[in-house]
């Protein structure tokens, strides 16, 4: 069959997806079960970009989400983008880093500096390369924040700050087609880093003292593994991704230059899961994931570590109906997400050692119900949350939309395999056809 691919950063999204971010309302209205053939999956799998050429998707919900699109340029390269993407980092970093640079300027936070935990959203440029039997890919992306400061009176000290605090990096994946199993490799490099500085000007005059703040071996280390093994009519799907993030702050005031704490962390991910089909043309997910959050500060007297387990179920349903009204599809979908989380906090002072345990307990419930519409090269789908809902009268609320055309019209490179379960990826759009070809697998496309 053609072989549902997902990667270890594609199923996790590095620890966002799973822990219920979204991406796009088909897969939030199934579980989040990420282990479906989506377009949204290029997010953390850019070799899959060569599956979907000429397409451009935008989510939406309480504010303008994902944005994807796809250019094929031949028959060898393809070209995107990724506008809005969560970003690579799972620790503080953000955070900490616009701490830092607070603290060397006493306290003032410059006001074009955006706060919050996550840097500003800059799209990130997606490559991939088709060489039939292996796909490759590459997300090329340069995140950053800048700030510039001014304080200027006539009573007091003047003060001039700037800030760069950046990632860049790559992360580069290959989709290799082998018998009856695709291995999809993951490996991904960052920098993660700021360089400031604050310059004092006397009010009375004199030499100005500057003082600077730098990031030291600071770096960003991805990588994962995920496996698709067809089994009869289904299909199983097993992976881990791992990431490792470090970095300290050097501040060097007066002169004299100092070291903040270690900041090392690490994320495990291992997930399973299973597509099938039954009663035709109703598709069915199950899958499994668990992630292991491993959050330090180390100073030279005190380490503290938080530890936190999170375990997700989903299970999600998918049913076409075909040529209803005025549309070529309308699709029902159904999904449940369930969450459990234990944490526990370590923290080691030279002479004592304390660790306090949280209880392993259900979080979230999280039902949800979608619809999706499909006209030509037009794709529409929604995502209620029932765990959302505000009384009988209300209703739940519509929690997302995502939008999705197909401007190229050619049918997707798909490897040559034998079919056993549905496509579940839009066919190419045909106008000059009344009906929809659906292949001869008896599936259904969308």
């Amino acid at each position: 069959m053609h072989v549902m691919r997902i990667l270890a950063g594609g199923l996790i999204l590095l620890g966002t997806v799973s822990l219920g971010q979204a991406q796009n309302a088909r897969i939030d209205a199934m579980g989040s079960c990420g282990i479906i053939e989506d377009y949204a999956r290029v997010l953390g799998s850019p070799a899959d970009i060569v599956y979907y050429p000429d397409q451009i998707q935008a989510t939406g919900g309480g504010g303008l989400g994902l944005v994807i699109a796809s250019k094929r340029m031949g028959d060898l390269l393809t070209l995107g983008g990724i506008g809005n993407h969560p970003g690579f980092l799972r620790s503080d970093f953000y955070a900490n880093a616009i701490d830092a640079f607070d603290d060397l300027q006493d306290g003032t936070i410059p006001p074009d500096l955006p706060d919050g935990t996550a840097f500003p959203r800059i799209p990130h440029v997606i490559l991939g390369i088709d060489l039939g039997a292996i796909q490759l890919g590459f997300d090329i992306f340069g995140e950053l924040a800048l700030s510039k400061y001014t304080f200027e009176s006539s009573n007091d000290d003047n003060q001039d700050a700037s800030a760069r605090i950046y990632n860049v990096g790559t992360v580069v994946n290959a989709n290799i087609d082998l018998d009856g199993i695709t291995l999809s490799p993951l490996l991904g490099l960052g920098l993660p880093g700021i360089y400031a500085k604050s310059e004092t000007i006397p009010q009375g005059g004199g030499a100005a003292s500057t003082d600077e703040l730098e990031t030291e071996e600071n770096f960003l280390l991805l990588g994962g593994l995920d496996g698709v093994f067809e089994l009869n009519d289904l299909s199983l799907i097993v992976g881990a991704f791992y990431a490792h993030e470090s970095y300290q702050f050097r501040t060097t005031e007066g002169g004299v230059s100092q070291t903040s704490s270690s900041y090392p962390a690490h994320f495990v991910d291992i997930y399973a899961g299973v597509v099938g089909q039954a009663l035709g043309d109703l598709l069915w997910v199950a899958q499994y994931d668990f992630s292991l959050d491993i959050i330090s500060e180390n100073s030279q007297t005190e380490e503290e570590s938080t530890i936190d387990r999170l375990h997700f179920l989903h299970a999600g349903l998918e049913k076409p109906l075909m040529n209803i009204w005025i549309f070529d599809q309308m699709i029902g979908r159904a999904g449940l997400e369930v969450q459990f989380s234990d944490q526990s906090i370590n923290t080691d002072v030279s002479t004592e050692q304390t660790r306090i345990n949280g209880s392993n307990t259900v979080t979230s419930v999280d039902p949800t119900v979608g619809l999706g519409l499909r006209r030509g090269g037009w794709r529409f789908d929604i995502v209620t949350r029932l765990s959302g809902w505000d009384g009988l009268v209300a209703g739940p609320p519509v929690a997302e939309g995502t939008l999705t055309f197909d401007f190229g019209g050619g049918e997707m490179r798909r490897p040559e395999t034998t079919p056993s379960i549905p496509d579940q990826s839009p066919p190419a759009y045909e106008p000059e056809s009344e009906t929809e070809d659906f292949g001869t697998d008896g599936g259904f496309d969308f």
